[in-house]
C-alpha cells in the first residue's frame, strides 16, 4: 500500500484514483517467491511473498515468463517494452 491505497507495483496504477469507489481496494496478488502451482502440503503465504499487480502487469509477468524476477527488474523490463 502506498499512501493508504493499493496500487500496481510495476505500473503504479491506482484503481481508486481512476474508477472512484468501485476501484477501491482492487488489485491482484502475484506470488513472486513461489508460484501457487509449486506449492505442496501445508504451505502458507506470507505478505512478503506477494507483489501487488494490476491485471495487465500480472498477465504480462506470466506471458513473458518472468517468474521469480525481483520487482525492480520487472518494472524495468515491462517499462522498456513498446507501448501501443
Amino acid at each position: 500500500m502506498k499512501h493508504g491505497h493499493l496500487y500496481c507495483e510495476i505500473c503504479e496504477i491506482d484503481f481508486e484514483n481512476i474508477y472512484g469507489e468501485v476501484g477501491k481496494d482492487f488489485i491482484e496478488a502475484y506470488h513472486n517467491k513461489q508460484p501457487v502451482s509449486d506449492m505442496v502440503g501445508n504451505n502458507s503465504t506470507k505478505i512478503g511473498d506477494l507483489v501487488m499487480l494490476c491485471p495487465n502487469c500480472h498477465s504480462m509477468v506470466h506471458q513473458l515468463k518472468l517468474y521469480h524476477v525481483k520487482i525492480d527488474k520487472l518494472q524495468k523490463i515491462l517499462k522498456e517494452k513498446p507501448q501501443c
